[in-house]
Parts: C-alpha cells; sequence; structure tokens
C-alpha cells in the first residue's frame, strides 16, 4: 500500500488467499494518514531593498521532505554586530505566506535571519539566512 493523501481516512478491506480459498474481512478498516515530522526546512533568501530593509522570502521544502502542510512560519532576525544579540522575533505568519519585509534595519550591519516552518505535526525545523 502506498501513495495515500495525507490527512484523510481511508477505508479498505483486507482478502486472504490460500490453496484452501480465499476470505475477506467483514467491515471496512479504517486507517487515518497523519503527518509527521518535516524532514528539511524552508529554503530563505534576502533581497536588500535599501540599506534599512530587506524582502526575506521562503520556500517550503518538497513534499517529500515535508510530510505534510505548513500551518505557519516564524520570522526572526538577529543583529550580529552585537556579540550577545538576542534573536528577536519578527512576526509569525501563516502558511501560504512567502515572504515579509523588514524594515528600520541599522545601515552596514550583518544580520541574520531565521525561519522556522511549523507543520500540523508538533515540531519545528529552522532555517538561516545571512
Amino acid at each position: 500500500m502506498n501513495k495515500f493523501t495525507l490527512f484523510l481516512c481511508h477505508h479498505f478491506q483486507v482478502t486472504v488467499f490460500t490453496g484452501q480459498g480465499n476470505t475477506t474481512s467483514n467491515s471496512s478498516l479504517p486507517y487515518r494518514t497523519s503527518p509527521a515530522p518535516p524532514l528539511a526546512g524552508a529554503t530563505v533568501n534576502g533581497t536588500a531593498l535599501n540599506h534599512t530593509s530587506v524582502i526575506v522570502t521562503w520556500f517550503p521544502p518538497g513534499i517529500q521532505k515535508l510530510r505534510g502542510t505548513v500551518a505557519s512560519y516564524i520570522l526572526e532576525i538577529e543583529d550580529t554586530s552585537a556579540p550577545s544579540s538576542p534573536v528577536s522575533r519578527v512576526g509569525t505568519y501563516p502558511g501560504d505566506l512567502t515572504q515579509a519585509t523588514v524594515t528600520n534595519l541599522k545601515a552596514n550591519t550583518v544580520y541574520k535571519f531565521y525561519v522556522s516552518l511549523l507543520s500540523f505535526y508538533p515540531s519545528e525545523f529552522c532555517s538561516k539566512f545571512t
């Protein structure tokens, strides 16, 4: 059995064939496919709009690595000019959104952007872009 669609309830019956004949289960047996944790995070890119703004874009991994659907993304930023600078949350975005504009950045500063992919499975997978 393969190629089941995710998040659906499939019903099937089992037939056993032997040298003495065959028999089929009486009732339909349910099986619900469920999500699994992703095997990879989002692909992240950034484009400078000007000296204080960046568009951060991200794309989910292919369905084989995603293993479900995206519930949401979390975008975080780290200012690398300050050694002990904490990672700050820019925002949380719905699973169908794939870009955000980050403004009010300091000119001539290197930032790291982190995108966490949250699937319907209770785990997350983080990718980063510098």
